[in-house]
């Protein structure tokens, strides 16, 4: 007995006329052209047979009963450019085999929303059309729209109505497409080469030449009843099986038996047995199942009981495979992209519900464009998106590449750095110690409890694990970077309020007197030459001495005001690091008061409290320890000072 087919690693298709790994699916294009190797995509367009997903569907052959003109042929020549001229509100098809429908496409020539779209059907041995009333529609474009009717039986005539009739240009119906091609088959026995693979190879030879038909058909040995099985890699849904007999020696295919099994039970899901009483030469044989076979996973065909020998050309399962909830494709190897997860068409992903939030296009399978997402693609990016065309995700808008300067969250839609300015900062480049230790100690508190980067500080170093106490270095580190952007907004912008653009810190009114630059970080060097436009070099002797006496006068005032001013900051600092200290100290005997929020700790009555003890009315100081300076407001500062600008 030959032994199933081995799976094959995965490698790239090279042989013409196919395509996919191990050149897994035919080309079927138009004039023979091939098609692309990888996702077999024909640009000549299909073969008149087939139709759909890249080109993979077998063409359902159909007459229409249409006497206004030429019998329907401006519905079947496969041309979307001949259409309806108006005159035919409805359409009724006679199916050249009755099979259980799998799915329609129609084809308009003006965009169509194809709301009131009806379609009937006719069950074989009936006279009745039946409503199909649970009709899954999905547009692939404003002009295309696929269809499935929700009924597992044969179908003999099919009666189209709705509007979308005035407009039609072009019914495709699908027999499925050949599920059955180079799936792993086994024989009973081996004839010679006749290997049971070649059944199922997509080689059909219609020659009468023994010698070349062997290259492609199966073959068994005479010496036992002869069987030949097919096992799918996936459960299938069939509609109809095509088998293709051998020209010479025909009759020994006569009255063979199929069966389809949908499990490992010994009861076949359906079974045929050929009558033997054509009195023509068959040599293809067509077999329609009365229903839809669901979730098959094996077809067994065996020779007549009084017949030893099998030999099977070509045998053609057409139908879908039946990929979980979720999935579609040649192998279900695409994800849905419908709305609410929803299921959609196995055979092109086209979704019932509509695209999923963030897809758009050709049955859902293209993201929004750059610089758009969410539903239906009609949101914008933020523009402080960073990057070539402001890109974001294209489900939930959040910056691809980070934020613009002076913008933050994730869709760069929050004020970032330079809510900072420098009226608040500072006065004239006079510091308040004490307002700003208060100022930084609310915000290395906040940055070490939450775990953020907080609104002013850039790149602030915060811990690995963020511990219950305010861990002393977090609170310096805070400091540092703030204090590094006090120096740089020294309140050189002209202007009452000292303001500054957002995105790059450039001063919005001008410079202060001496100062120029961008950002007015520059000093202005004094003039080389006096007022009075003396030349400085012919001068007399008096007017030297004058001038050496001035500035000796004028460094000793410098002198003694840098030593003055230094001295004041030298104990400002001092008093600022007390004052740290003592946050430091405080928060590390209260830990567990940590880690709910900035708002837990406020500045009151010069002293810290912890809010929960605060209640209405109360006046109660969590810590004597804990006073800080003479100089807390009630209000937080550090709020004051990230509100935005008006």
């Amino acid at each position: 007995m030959q032994k199933r087919n081995e799976r094959l690693t995965p490698t790239p298709c090279t042989t013409s006329g196919w395509f996919g790994l191990n050149c897994q699916y035919k080309c079927h294009c138009a004039r023979s052209a091939p098609c692309d190797k990888v996702d077999g995509t024909c640009s000549s367009g299909c073969h008149p047979d087939w139709f759909g997903p890249r080109c993979q569907y077998a063409l359902m052959k159909f007459t229409v009963h249409d006497s206004s003109r030429s019998g329907g042929d401006w519905l079947t020549d496969q041309r979307d450019e001949t259409c309806n001229s108006g005159t035919i509100t409805s359409v009724m098809m006679t199916l050249d085999t009755p099979i259980p429908l799998t799915w329609i496409r129609l084809v308009v020539n003006v965009t169509d929303n194809f709301k009131d779209t009806i379609l009937r059907y006719q069950e074989k041995g009936t006279d009745t059309f039946v409503l199909c009333e649970n009709l899954k529609t999905a547009k692939v474009d404003d002009k295309t729209l696929d269809v499935i009717c929700e009924t597992n039986n044969t179908v003999e005539m099919l009666l189209l109505q709705g509007s979308v009739v005035n407009k039609l240009c072009s019914l495709y119906i699908s027999k499925g497409r050949n599920v059955a091609l180079k799936q792993p088959s086994t024989q009973s026995t081996l004839y010679e080469d006749w290997y049971a693979s070649k059944a199922v190879d997509g080689l059909v030879n219609d020659t009468v030449d023994e010698e070349s038909q062997g290259s492609t058909c199966s073959h068994t040995m005479p010496d036992s009843r002869g069987w030949w099985k097919l096992t799918f890699l996936r459960p299938a849904d069939i509609a109809m099986f095509v088998l293709y007999n051998r020209r010479y020696i025909y009759w020994r295919l006569e009255k063979f038996e199929l069966t389809v099994s949908t499990d490992n039970t010994s009861e076949p899901a359906f079974m045929f047995r050929d009558p033997g009483t054509s009195s023509t030469t068959t040599y293809v044989y067509t077999v329609v199942p009365p229903t839809m076979i669901c979730d098959a996973r094996q077809v067994k065909i065996e020779a007549a009981r009084d017949q030893n020998m099998l030999t099977l050309c070509e045998v053609e399962v057409f139908g879908e495979v039946s990929c979980p909830r979720g999935w579609f494709g040649l192998a279900c190897e695409s994800q849905c992209n419908c709305v609410n997860q929803t299921g959609c068409f196995v055979h092109s992903g086209g979704c019932t519900s509509g695209c999923a939030v963030g897809y758009t296009g050709e049955d859902c399978k293209s993201k929004c464009p750059i610089g758009k997402y969410g539903a239906g693609c009609t949101e914008t990016c933020s523009p402080y998106c960073s990057g070539p065309g402001k890109a974001c995700n294209h489900v939930d808008g959040s910056c691809t590449n980070g934020c613009e300067d002076g913008y933050t969250g994730r869709k760069c839609d929050e004020p970032g750095d330079t809510e900072l300015n420098a009226q608040r900062l500072a006065v004239h480049s006079v510091v308040d110690q004490t307002e700003h230790v208060a100022m930084l100690t609310e915000t290395a508190l906040m940055v070490v409890r939450k775990g953020i980067q907080a609104p002013g500080v850039k790149n602030i170093a915060l811990p690995e694990h963020m511990e219950p106490a305010v861990p002393a270095a977090a609170i310096l580190t805070a400091q540092a970077q703030i204090m590094r952007v006090i120096i740089s907004l020294d309140a050189r912008c002209a202007g009452p309020d000292n303001a500054c653009r957002r995105a790059n810190g450039y001063c919005e009114k001008g410079c202060d007197q001496g100062y120029k630059g961008d950002k007015c970080d520059s000093a202005i060097p004094l003039s080389a030459a006096g007022s009075t436009g003396r030349d400085p070099v012919k001068h007399d002797t008096k007017g030297i001495a004058a001038t050496v006496a001035a500035a000796v006068v004028a460094a000793i005032l410098v002198a003694l005001a840098v030593v003055g001013v230094f001295t004041f900051f030298r104990r400002s600092f001092e008093q600022s690091n007390r004052d740290l200290n003592q946050i430091v100290q405080f928060m590390a005997r209260r830990q567990s008061t940590i880690s709910e929020g900035p708002e837990e700790l406020i500045f009151r009555d010069n002293q810290v409290h912890d809010r929960r003890d605060l209640g209405p009315g109360s006046t109660h100081l969590h810590d004597p320890d804990a006073n800080i300076s003479d100089h807390f407001e009630e209000t937080s500062y550090y709020e004051t000072l990230v509100k935005p600008e008006k």
